[in-house]
């Protein structure tokens, strides 16, 4: 991270575009990947399903075949003549079976390419015995004897990985129609039948033939059936109702993207190189800007505060060089403005000794008029007189913007002194100020504004005697929260809207300016707010912060 920081803007620029394309690259190349997998895997799947498909008819046609045989086997004249041995010597029986039906039965085996393992007819008469000829007592104790000898039509079965057939052989002429001569029995070799007439050209396979409830009747794997996770492909048999199962492993439908990968590569190589012209056609129209913008910079620090930095781009590097122009604009004019104010100053401070005088001046011409009072006997005179001396000796604190909580309520009691004397004590007053608050720190001259509200427009509103005007001071943790209660005629809805609206037009210049100092002072969390008591009357709340003498508060 230490390196990064003390790299050059260029640099990491560079950097940056180059981390951002070696990830659109990789991106690339990773899509690329994935979408020919996706592709190869696609058509390999459609390609194995065809050629299933394609299998499927072929075994079904096979089937067919062999179901012409057996029907044709059945009904032959010259073999039902020999099924119902109505020969009348056992050397006519005998000359037709070495004619007719052994000569049939070889040639249907010869001609099968060996897919045929085995034909025979076990009869329900007593035939002679040979190849291709036996008692029906032979199949008796077989599972599927009864089917095959109870049932009409041709029965397939399989049995011990064996795929056979049987039909029931009928008379076909006079004779009852439910006399059974016998079974006709034909099983092929499904290894032959499967590799020559059901395979699909595909590396590794798995072939699996099941019934109707999806229980498996046959298998056949390929020379390399590999292992692992495989995909099926099964398709219905027409002519038997079964399914042919094709299993192919899944990692021979993925195998190929590597060939189909390199064809793409010739399209990344010139999408990279498009990429990094562009990189060092942007890195250098950026910079350009910021190069001067630094020279500009560097010619400020060395104190020439009159460069300019020319720009017409409308981006955020030529809105930023406009942006410093105008500070450099900005920055002699505050220099000027300095310079002409240092120009002022000594003037400023000499009237500033001269207005000191003046509190000086009116403290010493109202102690002479107190004095004066006072040998005249005119006490009453002499007591508002000092009274209007401490209020103006603690309202203008000796300009200081804080004062003692004591100061304060002194101030405030010096005030409505006076305005007793001036309303001949018509309202009564009570204070309730905690001796451990005297101590704090306040703003001086915060409280007098809110007294004379509730003076004005509350106790001098009061259509009958009796006012009552109340001070008090509690803390909530770490403020200060000062309460002037009247019981005059309260406030009008709009008045109480005004008084408690920052700025408000009708809240008077003093309780604006109280409000005013205290929020920029302190914060929006403290202020003045107005409102109307239950039990009659106005209610003005003051907030401050608790400020004691360990704050080391500014006094000035």
């Amino acid at each position: 991270m230490s390196a990064w920081k003390r790299m050059r803007f260029r640099k990491k620029l560079i950097v940056s575009y180059l981390t951002v394309f070696l990830i659109a690259v990789l991106l690339i190349v990773f899509y690329t990947a994935s979408v020919s997998r996706q592709t190869i895997y696609d058509n390999n799947v459609g390609t194995v399903r065809g050629m299933a498909e394609k299998a499927a008819g072929n075994f079904d046609r096979k089937i067919e075949q062999y179901n012409q045989i057996l029907m044709q086997s059945v009904y032959n004249k010259g073999l039902q003549s020999v099924y119902k041995n109505d020969f009348t010597s056992v050397y006519q029986l005998y000359r037709k079976l070495m004619d007719v039906y052994q000569p049939y039965f070889s040639a249907l085996v010869a001609n099968s390419a060996d897919e045929i393992d085995s034909v025979c007819m076990y009869s329900n008469r007593d035939l002679h015995k040979n190849l291709f000829l036996n008692s029906i007592d032979a199949i008796r104790g077989e599972t599927w004897f009864d089917d095959a000898f109870t049932r009409r039509g041709i029965l397939w079965h399989v049995e011990d990985e064996e795929l056979f057939a049987t039909m029931r052989v009928d008379a076909t002429d006079s004779l009852p129609r439910n006399e059974a001569l016998g079974v006709l029995y034909l099983a092929l070799d499904s290894g032959v039948l499967f590799n020559r007439y059901v395979s699909i050209n595909w590396p590794s396979y798995r072939l699996a033939l099941t019934d109707e409830d999806g229980a498996q009747l046959l298998t056949y794997a390929s020379d390399a059936s590999g292992e692992g996770d495989f995909v099926d492909f099964p398709v219905k048999s027409a002519a038997l109702g079964w399914t042919l199962v094709f299993s192919v492993p899944r990692s021979t439908l993925a195998a190929g993207e590597h060939v189909a990968f390199p064809a793409n590569l010739p399209i990344i190589a010139v999408a990279s190189g498009l990429l990094l012209a562009l990189i060092t056609l942007f890195t250098h129209s950026l910079m350009h800007g910021l190069a001067q913008l630094g020279r500009g910079i560097a010619q400020v620090n060395e104190g020439n505060l009159d460069v300019r930095v020319e720009s017409d781009a409308e981006d955020e590097i030529g809105m930023l060089i406009r942006t410093f122009n105008r500070m450099l604009d900005t920055i002699r004019s505050l220099l000027d403005k300095t310079r002409e104010n240092e120009r002022r100053l000594s003037s400023l401070e000499a009237q500033a000794l001269r207005a000191q005088i003046d509190p000086h001046f009116l403290y010493n011409t109202l102690s002479f008029i107190n004095w004066k009072c006072m040998r005249a006997g005119q006490d009453d005179v002499s007591d508002v007189i000092g009274q209007l001396s401490t209020f103006y000796r603690t309202c203008l604190n000796k300009g200081r913007n804080l004062t003692h909580v004591r100061t304060e309520i002194a101030n405030i009691t010096a005030y409505i002194n006076i305005q007793l004397r001036m309303h001949d004590d018509r309202f009564a007053v009570r204070y309730e100020i905690p001796e451990e608050l005297l101590e704090c720190r306040m703003l001086s001259f915060v409280l007098q504004p809110l007294v004379e509200n509730a003076i004005l427009h509350g106790l001098d509103k009061r259509r009958e005697g009796g006012g009552e005007l109340d001070i008090r001071l509690r803390r909530e943790g770490d403020r200060l929260v000062f309460s002037v209660l009247d019981n005059g005629p309260g406030l009008s809805e709009e008045m109480e809207r005004q008084l408690n609206e920052p700025g408000g037009q009708g809240s008077g210049y003093g309780v604006r300016n109280v409000r005013d100092r205290i929020v920029l002072s302190y914060g929006n969390e403290y202020g003045v707010r107005a409102e109307n008591r239950p039990e009659g009357g106005c209610a003005a709340i003051l907030m401050l912060p608790v400020l004691t003498n360990e704050n080391n508060c500014d006094e000035s």
